[in-house]
Parts: C-alpha cells; structure tokens; sequence
C-alpha cells in the first residue's frame, strides 16, 4: 500500500519493488524462486515440503533464507539507485553454487522495468485532477500487481476488470496448482486415498484479484493445463 499519487520512499519502496517480484511475471522467474534456483535447490520441491529435509535444513527454512536473501539484494541494488550495472557485483558477492542466470534476469526486470513503472505513481494525482476536470484517463487493465501483474502498472488509469485470455496467469496457475496438491495431500492423509470428486465456488472479485488462482486449481484437479503464447 502507498499514499496516493505518492511514489513510497526507504524502506517502504525496496520493499515494494521486492514484493513486486516475490511471483512470476510472464516468463520472468520470481525473485524468491530465481535465489533458490541459485542456491542449488528446485523451488517447487521447497515450497511443496516445507517440513522436508533438506540435507538437514527444512523447506520452510530454506525459503525463508531465500527471502533474506532477497532482502540483502534488493538493499544492495537501492544503494546503487537500481543501476543494472550494479547487478553483475552484487550477486557475485553472494557466492551462489549454482546457476545465477535467472536471478540476474528478475534482477534486470526490476531495474528496468518495474522502478520506471513504480516511479511513475504519480500519474495517480495528475490523472485523478484530469478525469475530474473531462480530460481523457487512458485505460490499462486493472488487479493486483504483486500477485505476478507488474504489466498494469502504473496504477491510476482507468481501468477495467480483467481479460479473460489471461486467465489464469502464469503466476495463477502455479499457485492452482500448489494449492490442488495440497488439497491432495491433505485429503489422501485424512481419508487415505483421493476423493471421488470435488466442489469448488469461484468468486468473480478474487478472479480478477488473483488472476485466476481459483480457476488454475480446478484446470490441475481436471487434469489439463494451459497453453500459453509467448
């Protein structure tokens, strides 16, 4: 949350950006994920075993290393005003073992794309002073830019609520199905076995909020999968 027609500023805008990145946008990694990855491990291993053993580590525990992480990394790129430049030294200062492509990639993305976008929060005012005096507010799609929707901000357009070709989004479906295999393993624990079949209510507002969790997770319980373009 910020003021509005107010760009954060501190600690409230590393934080910002870092949430910003916390999920996949469209074919970029999330940021969390991208450290793991960097870290040597599967990210979707971790996050599916948060009670896992990890060569001695917990799931939970490794992920909220990578988050600390995060954390350090995003301050290391604030104190170099997000320069892209700054990138190459900071992660190589954190020694990973593995493969740092990724991050470096969501790390690009961050100074590249979503600062000029976050910077641009004051538009909010100047389109709020427009509209109020007929002056045209152009469109943009509406949602939650932390759940992977980077690509509608700036926020204060006018938006509307959603397109369904992008339902659900590839954040969405990775989250469906995170949340069908939990389902899964709870009931096989509880009942031993997988249940006959399953009711689901989908809510139209956490549709769009959530660009589509709830449909993600019922197209895993069916047994398909999205097909994406691009």
């Amino acid at each position: 949350l910020h003021i509005y027609g107010k760009v954060p500023e501190g600690k409230l805008y590393d934080n910002l950006m870092r949430m910003l990145v916390r999920v996949r946008n469209g074919n970029i990694p999330s940021l969390n994920d991208s450290i793991l990855t960097a870290q040597g491990y599967d990210p979707e291993q971790v996050k599916d075993a948060p009670a896992g053993d990890f060569s001695g580590v917990s799931g939970s525990m490794l992920y909220e290393g990578a988050v600390s992480a995060a954390r350090r990394i995003t301050a290391a790129l604030s104190a170099r005003q997000y320069d892209p430049d700054g990138i190459e030294p900071i992660v190589a200062a954190e020694a990973f073992p593995a493969s740092t492509d990724d991050l470096k990639r969501v790390l690009r993305f961050l100074c590249e794309v979503v600062k000029p976008k976050l910077d641009h929060i004051t538009d909010e005012m100047d389109h709020l002073i427009g509209g109020t005096s007929g002056r045209f507010v152009p469109p943009a799609l509406g949602g939650n830019p932390t759940r992977g929707n980077v690509s509608i901000l700036p926020t204060g357009r006018n938006f509307y609520a959603g397109d369904p070709a992008q339902i659900p989004s590839r954040a969405a479906w990775e989250m469906g199905g995170k949340l069908a295999r939990q389902m899964l393993a709870q009931y096989a624990e509880q009942e031993g076995g997988l249940p006959e079949g399953v009711a689901m209510v989908v809510w139209a507002g956490n549709t769009l909020k959530t660009c589509g969790e709830d449909f993600a997770e019922c197209l895993y319980l069916m047994g398909v999968r999205p097909v994406y373009l691009g």
